[in-house]
């Protein structure tokens, strides 16, 4: 079944590769990047996922020690009292206050990723709901939500005292969301980076059956829902329609208020897309750890690519395609990790930590009787020691009856020794 596959891949590479051999000087180091970048991205978005999950497990720990008196919990506090004066959301409750749906599936599947919870994809509205939500909703990503300090919190400060005043925004709903506190996951998962507006428009026709992914189902009939659509606006704008005249400077408060009061200007951001924010996080990680960094192989490479660009590419006319074939590298090269090499390693570990007997990352993080050192060796000695015991009962069963002097010593306290004795060994062990 593998072999197929890969047979299908050399081929597309060998025939990209020959089709391209004339223009090699021109192709070789975007495909070198390609592939270099490839790995990068497929190890780094890997262990994205890995911290995402961590940070969904230790928002719900936090959850789940809330003061919890009758009066008031330390999460009703952490939203009733804050600089904005509006609610804000949690990883755990914010499609809820938003009014949307996720799939049924979500809550029933144990198996379902983690990420599936901060899914933006699948959101629905219910029509026939009593608390429907409106049309369009913002929700400002902020890193720690301090509007005495930060310049941004406090553009986003004034646009909530704009929305007292009769205008367009004022019939939307307005959140915030804290990226250093309880939504981290979310901002982890919907790739947003602080600060930011998430704008989320309601469409007025029922889904088409394209619209509604495969083997999901939802709480209500097709006819009673409404697609949900996101878009991601991150500050400060660039190359962005405002509206504003050109005499007036575009600080950070008249950038946020054109957005918010703008007629539909959000329509020129395209939806919200996992790959599209996921690029974005990445080459700015990589930007800052390698290319930007002197000294780096990527760094070097790099600046030969842009002269390639400069005393090659532009004067024959080929700019596109540098892009094209590192795009297409790129692709090939981490789709080919993820499956070969990603794939098959967490396959392979987690079934080497099961036989062990090693917990789970939510049994560590959630569980309270996992702070001691884990020993391999007692989970490795559980089938030796059922069978010493069965026999220790065996020969019970069987030495009933007999009279034995007090120092005389039998079978079954040779085995109880033993047992005692492998017991102590082990208990000094340490992987």
């Amino acid at each position: 079944m593998i072999s197929r596959p890969l047979r299908i891949i050399w081929k597309c590479f060998k025939w990209s590769f020959l089709l391209t051999l004339p223009f090699a000087p021109i192709t070789a180091l975007p495909t070198i990047l390609g592939i270099l970048n490839g790995i990068y991205f497929a190890v780094w978005q890997d262990a994205r996922v890995s911290s995402n999950t961590d940070t969904w497990l230790y928002e719900l720990k936090d959850i789940a020690n809330d003061w919890g008196l009758p009066e008031m919990t330390f999460r009703d506090f952490q939203e009733k009292e804050n600089e904005f004066h509006v609610l804000r959301l949690n990883s755990n409750d914010w499609a809820s206050k938003l009014g949307f749906l996720h799939p049924q599936e979500y809550a029933k599947d144990t198996d379902i990723p983690i990420n599936k919870y901060g899914d933006l994809d699948t959101l629905m509205v219910d029509t026939t709901s009593s608390c429907r939500a409106p049309n369009e909703q913002w929700v400002y990503i902020s890193e720690f939500a301090w509007p005495s300090i930060n310049e941004w919190d406090a553009a986003f400060d004034a646009a909530v005292q704009a929305a007292y005043i009769p205008s367009a925004l004022n019939e939307t709903r307005i959140f915030f969301a804290k990226c250093q506190d309880t939504a981290g996951f979310l901002c982890g998962v919907w790739g947003v980076k602080a600060p930011a507006l998430m704008h989320f428009s309601v469409v007025d026709s029922a889904p088409l059956p394209d619209d509604i992914e495969f083997g999901l189902t939802y709480s209500t009939s097709t006819s009673n829902l409404r697609v949900v659509t996101a878009r991601v606006i991150e500050f400060p704008l660039k190359d962005s329609y405002t509206g504003l005249p050109s005499s007036v400077f575009p600080g950070p408060e008249e950038q946020m208020l054109a957005m918010m009061r703008g007629d539909k200007l959000w329509e020129q951001f395209d939806p919200w897309n996992d790959f599209v924010q996921s690029w974005l996080r990445f080459h700015e990680y990589i930007d800052k750890k390698f290319y930007d960094r002197k000294g780096t192989i990527l760094c070097y490479l790099g600046d030969v690519e842009e002269w390639i660009v400069d005393h090659f590419e532009k004067p024959l006319g080929l700019e596109s395609t540098d892009g094209i074939v590192y795009s297409i590298t790129f692709l090939a090269t981490t789709t080919l990790v993820n499956i070969f090499i990603l794939g098959p390693w967490h396959a392979i570990r987690q079934t080497f930590l099961d036989f062990l007997g090693y917990p789970r990352r939510g049994e560590i993080i959630l569980g309270d009787d996992f702070e001691k050192e884990w020993n391999p060796w007692d989970d490795l000695m559980g089938m030796p020691n059922a069978l010493i015991q069965v026999l220790d009962k065996v020969l019970k069963e069987a030495e009933q009856g007999k009279d034995y002097s007090e120092d005389k010593i039998t079978t079954t306290s040779r085995l109880r020794t033993a047992l005692s004795s492998e017991s102590s060994g082990t208990a000094d062990f340490k992987w």
